[in-house]
């Protein structure tokens, strides 16, 4: 099966230009080959196999082949473009008339009139309709890049959930080995009742805190499973053991903003409804004076004789001044919403980036400080351990400290990509990487 989604390919690359896209050999109204760079059509089957394990790039290449959210997409393309083709048609001439009866015998009047306010028109609806198309393959582009963002959110939190949960079964068995100690050293009479009811207390806790862990890394894991579109033997998809090392990365604020300012599809759709809402004000003053003018040939034939000539009729503009009204002011509303993205749009990427940068000095202080602080007390217990200074209770219990640094590490890892990928989300693309991963 030829899947349309590949439509969206050129939305997303070229989100900024005014011509409609398509694909060569699908008949889409209002799309045409020259709209568009040549994409050759490719199966799903064919074009996307997850081998080896999933990557990010991987799991969003699987949505957009699979996934039928971005059929949907591509449906409302072609419906788009379809929308685009009516605004440049002109409606067919219209037949009409007339039989009757005079005291000389019977009477019969024929017309044919057109509208010629449509010919004089159809320059200005045609570059309507380009904007109208403009700002709906925008809109489109904006949801597809939407569903990548969820499904690049959904990977780094499930690959988090799983590490996590590998890590977390390490300290249930540091745990497990604290509570059987226990239970040894309490047969011996060594230790009493309460220290071993607290090691059994922390065992069970960290065993029911493992089984909500690996439900939880199910549960998101069925939620990436949907978001790409897949079911049956394609779920049975593996993933890397370790999340993306920290990238080499300086932001500069003002060409963040710059960046999300030119290349954010909602920003884009906010420019082309004004523009289309210009270009309907303008119709619209044109549209009250010339409107309606309609001419014809009209035929008559009476007592046996046909008399030919034209006929015209002319709409007088009397009460078409509310829609100029409603025009005027739909474009001032436009005029203030695209003002209104711009600040949000900069507001948003700066606070995308303060999340950016507060989750990466969260891991690099786990990385630099805490952790190898974690990993040398466990050292220190191990060596007084060896000269009997310390009990084995102490020494499972630093380790299993450490193991909470892991987790904590790895929880902050897993913030920090996310923040990533709302971040590329806000400036609408891709942030380079030393790591691979983007």
């Amino acid at each position: 099966m030829v899947t349309n989604f590949w439509l969206l390919w050129p939305v997303l690359v070229f989100g900024g230009c005014v011509a409609g896209q398509g694909v060569r050999g699908v008949s889409t109204p209002g799309l045409s080959d020259a709209d568009t760079p040549f994409l050759l059509p490719i199966t799903a089957a064919d074009s996307v196999k997850i081998t080896g394990a999933l990557s990010a790039d991987g799991a969003v290449a699987v949505a957009f082949a699979y996934g039928n959210r971005m059929q949907i997409l591509a449906a409302e393309l072609e419906l788009a473009g379809a929308e685009r083709a009516e605004y440049g048609r002109i409606d067919d001439p219209v037949l009409g008339g007339k039989l009757g009866r005079s005291p000389h015998g019977s009477a019969l009047e024929v017309e044919i009139h057109q509208e010629v306010s449509q010919f004089i028109l159809r320059p200005a609806r045609t570059l309507l309709g380009d904007a109208e198309f403009a700002a709906a393959r925008e809109r489109i582009s904006g949801r597809a890049r939407a569903e990548a963002m969820a499904v690049r959110i959904a990977y780094y939190d499930v690959l988090r959930k799983y590490i996590d949960t590998a890590t977390l079964r390490l300290l249930v068995e540091s745990v497990e080995a604290a509570f059987a100690l226990a239970q040894t050293l309490h047969e011996a009479g060594n230790i009493s009742e309460l220290e071993l009811a607290t090691r059994q207390e922390s065992f069970e806790s960290a065993r029911l805190e493992l089984a909500r862990s690996e439900s939880a890394a199910a549960a998101q894991r069925e939620l990436l499973n949907a978001l790409m579109g897949v079911w049956g033997h394609d779920t049975q998809w593996t993933l890397p053991d370790h999340l993306p090392s920290l990238p080499e990365e300086k932001f500069d604020l003002v060409d963040l903003e710059a960046r999300a300012v030119a290349n954010r599809a909602d920003l884009h759709v906010a420019k082309f409804e004004q523009e289309a809402s210009g270009r309907a004000l303008a119709i619209a003053h044109t549209e009250r004076w010339i409107g309606g003018m309609e001419l014809g040939l009209s035929a008559e034939r009476e007592e046996g004789a046909w008399t030919f000539g034209p006929s015209f009729a002319v709409r007088l503009p009397l009460f078409s001044g509310t829609d100029v009204q409603r025009r005027r002011a739909d474009y001032l509303r436009a005029q203030q919403a695209l003002a209104v993205q711009a600040v949000e749009i900069r507001a948003e990427v700066r606070a995308a980036r303060e999340r950016l940068l507060a989750a990466r000095e969260r891991v690099e202080h786990y990385r630099d400080v805490l952790l190898p602080l974690k990993q040398r007390i466990v050292r220190l217990v191990q060596r007084e351990y060896n000269f009997m200074l310390s009990s084995p209770f102490d020494l499972l219990d630093a380790r299993r400290a450490e193991i909470a640094a892991q987790r904590e590490h790895i929880s902050a890892l897993g913030d920090y990509w996310i923040a990533r990928v709302q971040l590329q989300a806000a400036i609408g693309e891709k942030l380079a990487s030393t790591t691979g991963e983007n």
